[in-house]
């Protein structure tokens, strides 16, 4: 009988989200420090793996739940460093392989491509240090958040720093595939900055912008209704009469990068040239 579920590089289970659905150790270290996978164990503790904290595992793959590992000495609560680790790799890889969108900045998106990514901690935070591609001197430090309730840096904190730092929702996204992950980390999912050295009013630019959607928005539903606008049709301003922008689906909600979004909701009239 195969699994239930399978579970992505950061231990959630792939999915809808639900109380069983969290994370749990997917990671741990052969006896010769290679990082080996839940999928590459054999069942039990005869291949002497450890956790990231050190601690014995015992991979845990049964025909009822999803595969996982678990340490040995019985702990039911996910091991932080573990989970630590398994968000930094994947980040980290991510970000070294693709081109990330950074907030909206001066009324456009841009993306970058990041190098000498690096993983701080700042308090309770953890941080992924990096340089723009080609400028050096010119360093970015990414938060992500994978619940609503994780802390993060205050602006007041990043900004004693110094350093442009801006911080990616992926709370949304956590029981998603290693894929979806991905496409979150680098275009879709939420972001805003927290301080950005050579634009300082980034923040209340962003925040500034962000209201005028939401108005454009307001202005398109109907008086007596605010419903969420997943499946709802919009009239644009300057459509031809009875020619309502069809639905966009959940998927689309969750994959697509935020300028295509505001193109499908408001047109080409809102469209912004993205910088080189």
């Amino acid at each position: 009988m195969d699994t239930l579920h399978r579970r992505n590089s950061l231990g959630y289970i792939i999915g809808p989200r639900t109380r069983s659905s969290g994370p749990e150790i997917v990671w741990g270290r052969s006896s010769d420090g290679s990082l080996i996978h839940i999928t590459e164990a054999q069942s039990g503790a005869v291949d002497s793996i450890r956790c990231e904290c050190g601690e014995p595992l015992i991979a845990k793959k049964g025909h009822r739940l999803a595969h996982h590992f678990a340490h040995a000495s019985g702990s039911r609560s996910m091991c932080k460093v573990a989970r630590i680790s398994a968000v930094a790799s994947f980040v980290t890889q991510t970000v070294r392989n693709g081109k990330v969108r950074l907030p909206i900045l001066k009324g456009a998106f841009r993306y970058v491509a990041l190098e000498n990514v690096s993983v701080d901690t700042f308090g309770e935070s953890i941080g992924y240090r990096s340089s723009l591609a080609g400028h050096p001197n010119r360093s970015l430090t990414i938060f992500i958040k994978l619940t609503r309730g994780q802390s993060i840096p205050s602006v007041q904190q990043v900004e004693e720093g110094g350093e442009s730092s801006f911080v990616i929702d992926l709370s949304k996204f956590t029981n998603g595939s290693d894929e979806l992950l991905r496409a979150a980390i680098l275009r879709s999912a939420q972001r805003f900055w927290l301080f950005n050295r050579a634009w300082p009013s980034a923040v209340e630019d962003e925040a500034r912008f962000n209201r005028g959607i939401v108005g454009r928005i307001r202005e398109q539903l109907p008086p007596l209704s605010r419903s969420p606008l997943r499946g709802a049709s919009l009239t644009l301003p300057g459509s031809p009469p009875g020619k309502d922008k069809p639905p966009i689906s959940d998927v689309e909600w969750q994959t697509l990068p935020a300028s295509e979004l505001r193109r499908r909701l408001f047109g080409n009239k809102y469209e912004r040239r993205q910088r080189p």
